[in-house]
């Protein structure tokens, strides 16, 4: 059945030229099962993300998974899907397909890449949006998100400049982004988030702890 939609997006339309690349190949071995099947609330952990992200019309998005729920799924919310066959060869090749296929979706007329995570289902979809406007507004060829404090958790969601995309497909094994991120401290540009919207669900326990706050009203879903 097609989904029904508003036209209407919220994000920016500097993200038109950059490509939203949804990372959801993970295998959940800490998990012990496939993680991004499990529900948080009334949706399953991927659709979470896949939700915020069909709103950003202006934009490309691509999501790269091994799994043909999720790709389908994907599909149905107006993204490129891109299976991603051989996920034992680490995050890195998820990103290497999925900026492969922004790259040849835009004719190589890319500004910039925002890789996100599908285990991430409480980012905010105004914590992405800032992260493209203060993107765009800046000189700075990377944007990151962290918590607040020096020691704060840096991390996923991230914007990269073209100018850094021959270093991300040149990474291996599971050095994603965040390697380049640590080879280029001075041009980065952080944005801030609150903790439990960088937190990933490693764990069944940290699955039970999230319902639990979800159900009691302590932690609300967009």
């Amino acid at each position: 059945m097609e989904r029904q939609t508003s036209d209407r997006s919220p994000f920016p339309s500097s993200c038109a030229r950059t490509a939203l690349i949804l990372l959801a190949a993970g295998n959940g071995r800490r998990f012990g099962s496939n993680k991004l099947m499990a529900r948080i609330g009334e949706k399953k952990v991927y659709e979470h993300m896949l939700d915020k992200l069909e709103k950003a019309k202006g934009c490309l998005r691509v999501c790269v998974s091994q799994y043909d729920p999720i790709l389908e799924a994907a599909k149905e919310r107006g993204m490129r899907p891109v299976k991603n066959d051989a996920p034992d060869l680490g995050i890195s090749h998820s990103i290497g397909l999925g900026l492969e296929a922004a790259i040849r979706e835009t004719g190589e007329k890319l500004d910039a890449a925002m890789f996100l995570v599908a285990d991430q289902p409480l980012l905010r979809q105004s914590t992405v949006e800032e992260l493209l406007r203060a993107f765009g507004g800046s000189a700075k060829g990377i944007a990151g998100t962290r918590c607040a404090g020096e020691d704060g958790h840096r991390g996923n969601p991230a914007i990269f400049d073209r100018k850094y995309f021959r270093e991300l497909l040149a990474l291996s094994g599971d050095k994603g982004g965040r390697q380049v991120l640590m080879d280029h401290p001075d041009d980065i540009l952080w944005v801030l988030a609150e903790p439990e919207e960088l937190m990933d669900i490693d764990t069944p326990g940290q699955l039970n702890r999230l319902n639990e706050q979800v159900s009691n009203g302590t932690i609300k879903l967009d």
